[in-house]
């Protein structure tokens, strides 16, 4: 059999819908044998002690210990605690639950999908090729519990539910951050529009939500509700960031000396050029989400749409994330799963020249940050560790890039996709 005949008959198998389940459910079994026979849980037993000293010891998080995370990952936790009788039942447990979160999250994505072939076959493809080059950040941290409620959040948008897709994000938020990045593409929906209603109560549904969640917290001790929200602040430069690259390899040639740093739960560098700039990358981070904003919602404005312009939002989604990642001094591992959850809405969503090029940069950016990490050990920095550190930096740069240019691309009228129906009104400046 000629090999396009295979490849066309694996695609025949993935892309239908019983087999591809069957085939997924095998791989997420793969990856969970793996991560529990190498005892790859690492901060599954974090999630242990901080979850165990509330619901076993009655300690309040913020207040009587520190608890870095967004108070929503509670309910994470406690899910899988409730069955759990100790550590090791508690991990295999947190995996398990993890595993069928994202495979709830593949059936949103498909959900979503039309009977486009090639699109079809690329979602499906990426939807099993995600949890073997991420096993073990879906396996072994909260960041899959976001990213299933963000593709949730866009399943609802797509349904026309934006207020309950609006306060979902608010959830996703209290568990990691980025998610809230979500409501700047949905609020320049219809701002684009002029309809400051439909602001108001997005704005309303996602505040609510947060509000009730801190509440509890708020309620008991108010003065250390929000420590979540500085935890992370008090990082130095990140090893894994962006930033950090071109430090490093400066490091290794001589011209400059940094030193390790263990605080705020990261590794971290100190040294004169790190200690100058960190300072000062907040700022550079919040500049250039404006600006992605602001290009977002010009894009919005230049395609006035009369129904919901679902590859804008996908889109727009991912360059957010993408800036606050490129751009941020604190760069984790596992920040991927952020990036490639989103990755099957892009490929959906792109026109039809553009299928390709996607499926190249995500693809090219989840086996560069998994080959990266392989090679992380900051005990040993040295090019063995650097040089794939900064592919895998230059390959989110440049998919940030891409993706930059796709949204620059149609505010100039190109690559309109199907769902974009532009506005013939004469009061709309063109």
């Amino acid at each position: 059999m000629r090999f396009v005949d295979r490849v066309e008959r694996f695609f025949q198998i993935i892309t239908d819908g019983r087999r591809f389940f069957i085939i997924l459910a095998v791989v997420m079994a793969v990856c969970y044998a793996y991560v529990g026979l190498t005892a790859l849980w690492e901060d599954v037993y974090h999630y242990w002690f901080n979850i165990d000293y509330f619901y076993t010891s009655g300690l309040i998080p913020y207040r009587d210990y520190v608890f870095e995370y967004p108070p929503f990952s509670l309910v994470i936790f406690l899910i899988p605690r409730i069955f759990a009788w100790d550590p090791e039942s508690f991990r295999f447990l947190y995996g398990l639950f993890a595993c069928l979160c994202y495979v709830g999250a593949a059936w949103l994505i498909l959900d979503m999908m039309d009977d486009n072939g090639k699109a079809k076959r690329y979602v499906c493809l990426l939807l099993l090729v995600i949890p073997l080059l991420s096993m073990k950040f879906i396996m072994t941290r909260n960041d899959v519990f976001a990213g299933v409620i963000v593709i949730l959040a866009l399943w609802l948008f797509r349904k026309d539910k934006a207020y309950l897709a609006c306060a979902v994000l608010a959830a996703g938020a209290m568990i990691k951050m980025y998610p809230a990045l979500l409501m700047v593409p949905i609020l320049c929906e219809y701002l684009s529009t002029k309809d400051y209603r439909k602001v108001l109560l997005c704005v309303v549904s996602f505040g609510l939500v947060c509000l009730l969640i801190n509440m509890p917290f708020m309620i008991i001790d108010y003065d250390t509700a929000f420590n979540y929200l500085t935890y992370h602040s008090d990082r130095y430069i990140q090893i894994e960031s962006v930033i950090a690259s071109p430090i490093l390899l400066a490091h290794l040639f001589g011209l400059t000396t940094i030193h390790s740093d263990w605080s705020a739960g990261s590794n971290n560098m100190t040294g004169e050029i790190p200690d100058l700039l960190s300072p000062y990358l907040f700022y550079v981070m919040a500049a250039a989400l404006v600006s992605v904003s602001l290009l977002i919602l010009y894009r919005y404005i230049r395609t006035r749409t009369d129904g919901n312009s679902f590859y804008l939002l996908c889109l727009s989604s991912i360059t957010l994330v993408l800036t606050f990642v490129t751009f941020n001094k604190v760069y984790s591992a596992q920040y991927m799963i952020w990036i490639m959850m989103l990755c099957p809405m892009l490929v959906m969503t792109v026109c039809e020249s553009e299928k390709d090029r996607a499926m190249v940069f995500c693809l090219l950016f989840g086996i560069t940050s998994t080959i990266a990490y392989l090679f992380f050990h900051w005990d040993f920095i040295n090019f063995r560790f650097a040089i794939p550190e900064t592919i895998k930096n230059l390959m989110t740069v440049a998919f940030f890039v891409y993706c930059i240019m796709l949204l620059s691309r149609s505010t100039k009228g190109t690559g309109e996709v199907s769902d974009t129906v532009k506005n013939n009104d004469p009061d709309i400046e063109k």
